[in-house]
């Protein structure tokens, strides 16, 4: 029967400052991200379907490199078996994929009578980076429920091929993957949410005096956990897109994902999500006709039955999907630019933000009463 590995409390010490859900963005350094029963139980870190009330921010290295070296500490008891010598890895999963590895650790001499609990404390995790010819250009994230298992390293069997070089050198490249969480052989599993950027969030200027200047997105320096979650992509999307590393590819990738992502929050039509305001064309969400303070936390807990947004919501956000987007210099990769049309009129037939009942509008006003025509409606 397989033993128990107990994990007790995962530390992270960020390079970023990252705001989570409830508005608390803490200064990068080490801190608990995941505890199993104190300060806080488990459950209490669970945020939507793959979140983490204590989400992380690392820096993505500026160098060509097959693995990062994450400040990432892990406290746990096992009993290592007698059989077991050598050295053993503690390694974390996520969706069949491994993200965690620890540097070997030595297994400690069976003692003379039954085998006994060790504590086990580790850091300076590796996690294999995502794109290994190049540096990654893109912010990504890790996020969910992370299964934990213990292997021995010189136990010949399995032979796992993710074990970093710097290690195969010292160690047989064969491990047999022997312990899981309990006697039904269920991993276990931590809610972490990780993620990886180029450079610190802006934090203005919201203001210049100079046309050779730029205003930026003010985030404080601290990265809005809710963006993230929305525009971040896990790194086995790369996978798929050849050329990745390419500005020509990965700009305009980044681009359509976001657009896609914006589009899809509200159309098809779903209950609790704006709707294009088809009356008064007014915005919802406090931005104007030059940007404004967006309403991100409304923006994302959806608004009511019945709730409106404009052009202005759609171009905010859209914008907010830029800024998270920062090469090494802390510079945007998609450089946005506010633009507003002056005057307005029909737009090219197509389908308005969560009005996909209307496919082939024309008129962004067409539930105004003198407007309300469908010879107007449609081309």
């Amino acid at each position: 029967m397989a033993l128990p590995l107990v994990v007790n409390l995962i530390s992270a010490q960020p390079d970023f400052r990252t705001t989570n859900s409830t508005g608390q963005n803490p200064l990068p350094i080490l801190l608990p991200i995941w505890t199993l029963t104190k300060p806080r139980p488990a459950a209490w870190y669970i945020d939507g379907p793959t979140g983490s009330k204590s989400p992380v921010t690392f820096h993505i290295p500026n160098n060509i490199t097959a693995t990062y070296t994450i400040n990432l500490e892990f406290e746990g008891v096992f009993t290592f078996p007698t059989a077991w010598v050598g050295h053993y890895v503690v390694t974390a999963s996520l969706g069949g994929t491994e993200v965690l590895k620890s540097p070997p650790g030595d297994i400690p001499p069976p003692p003379p009578s039954a085998p006994v609990p060790t504590n086990l404390m580790l850091n300076n995790f590796i996690v294999s980076a995502p794109i290994t010819t190049a540096i990654c250009p893109i912010p990504f994230r890790w996020a969910g429920d992370f299964e934990w298992k213990i292997y021995n390293v010189e136990v010949p069997g399995k032979h796992l091929s993710m074990l970093p070089l710097t290690f195969v050198s010292h160690y047989r490249q064969v491990l047999t993957p022997l312990i899981v969480n309990t006697a039904s052989s269920q991993p276990v599993t931590s809610r972490l949410e990780l993620c990886w950027a180029s450079a610190e969030a802006s934090a203005g200027p919201l203001f210049v005096n100079s046309d050779l200047l730029k205003t930026r997105v003010n985030f404080n320096s601290s990265y809005p956990v809710g963006l993230l979650r929305q525009f971040w992509p896990q790194p086995t999307e790369f996978n798929t897109i050849p050329n990745i590393i390419s500005r020509a590819v990965y700009g305009p990738w980044y681009a359509n994902r976001a657009m896609q992502t914006i589009w899809s929050w509200a159309t098809p039509h779903q209950p609790n999500r704006p709707q294009y305001d088809c009356i008064q064309g007014a915005p919802a969400y406090n931005v104007g006709y030059y940007g404004g303070s967006f309403n991100l936390n409304q923006w994302l807990a959806a608004c009511a039955p019945g709730g409106t947004c404009n052009c202005y919501d759609l171009a905010a956000i859209s914008q907010l999907a830029c800024a998270v987007f920062l090469d090494q210099n802390g510079n945007e990769e998609l450089f946005s630019q506010w633009v507003f049309q002056n005057p307005n009129g029909f737009v090219l037939p197509g389908t308005l933000y969560g009005r996909d009942t209307e496919p082939n509008c024309n008129n962004p006003f067409w539930l105004q009463g003198e407007y309300h025509n469908c010879d107007i409606h449609y081309m």
